[in-house]
């Protein structure tokens, strides 16, 4: 158990920052079809507007929603240990 919740949180992880790929081959697609949470605070951020507080916002929710999800693993994970 310990190492299933280990892989989940590192994939979770993971799967939140997949930008280099996004980003290069087609910078949030057409019409934005695949823009990421993370392409999203870049663009806000760093893009043509330089919303640093708007980007910085997003990545505090991305880091809040990681918290969360890995409080609810952790959860699960202790109440099927018992």
């Amino acid at each position: 158990m310990p190492g299933l919740f280990f892989l989940v949180i590192i994939c979770v992880i993971w799967s939140f920052q997949v930008f280099d790929v996004v980003y290069v081959m087609t910078n949030g697609g057409p019409g934005y079809s695949t823009t990421m949470l993370v392409t999203y605070a870049y663009d806000e951020g760093f893009g043509p507007s330089r919303n640093f507080g708007y980007g910085a916002t997003v990545g505090l929710v991305l880091l809040v929603i990681t918290l969360a999800i890995t409080a609810v693993q952790l959860r699960v994970s202790r109440r099927q240990e018992a």
